[in-house]
């Protein structure tokens, strides 16, 4: 997940990045001092830690920008102002947490946001000269052929001509792990991790573990099970 911090206290940034890279440690965190400088910036993030009080531009404020110009679907702010909630209802706002920011709180926050993104994500693939829309969830895994790719689903596979090297690209890092140079794996349905191979939930097919990508898969796995089992 990217995610981007806001605050124009630099030991409120430091305090809150050293929280979330301890809840999930493979975030790309991104900081600001300035919400001018947030804003001005085209980049998008999964979610946006923003202070409400900050001198050139307000939380508030910022976050309006945020939405206008689509930059994140969540934002939660970090404040010591328990005034400003009833206004951050009208902006949207995904969390609205208290200084000082419990670890707890921090945590509900970014896996609820994950659990949405999960539910709510779709991806657009080219099927018979059809532009299709799927669940990300409905995903199982991608398989390479030639200059294109079987998306297996649990009733149907779609070919799509997007080559995995583009799905990796796309969908690495979003519970998704490529075990093999063929093959591209949905973790929520991984029921087995057996030496050389791993087993689906949904299908029979059997998808090949390189040996390179053994140790990584079983840790990557591993983490996914214990932030998500809940809900698997």
């Amino acid at each position: 997940m990217r995610m981007a911090i806001c605050d124009d206290e630099p030991e409120m940034i430091s305090s809150l990045k050293k929280m979330l890279l301890s809840l999930r440690s493979n975030l790309e965190i991104f900081s600001f001092t300035s919400a001018g400088e947030l804003v001005s910036g085209k980049n998008a993030y999964d979610m946006v830690f923003l202070d409400i009080d900050m001198p050139d531009m307000s939380g508030m404020d910022a976050a309006r920008s945020i939405r206008e110009k689509k930059l994140s679907d969540y934002i939660v702010f970090i404040t010591g102002h328990a005034e400003f909630m009833q206004e951050a209802f009208k902006v949207r706002a995904f969390r609205y947490i208290n200084k000082p920011v419990k670890l707890s709180e921090l945590e509900s926050a970014v896996f609820d946001a994950e659990q949405e993104m999960m539910h709510t994500k779709k991806i657009v693939i080219q099927y018979q000269s059809k532009v299709l829309t799927l669940d990300l969830n409905d995903i199982i895994c991608i398989e390479a052929f030639g200059d294109g790719t079987y998306i297996h689903t649990k009733n149907k596979v779609y070919i799509s001509q997007t080559t995995l090297k583009e799905w990796c690209a796309q969908l690495s890092g979003k519970h998704f792990f490529q075990t093999h140079k063929s093959f591209l794996v949905a973790l929520r349905y991984v029921s087995r991790i057996n030496k050389g191979d791993a087993e689906m939930n949904g299908i029979s097919l059997t998808v090949p573990v390189s040996r390179r990508k053994q140790s990584q898969f079983k840790e990557v796995f591993l983490e996914y099970i214990k932030n998500n089992a809940v809900n698997m």
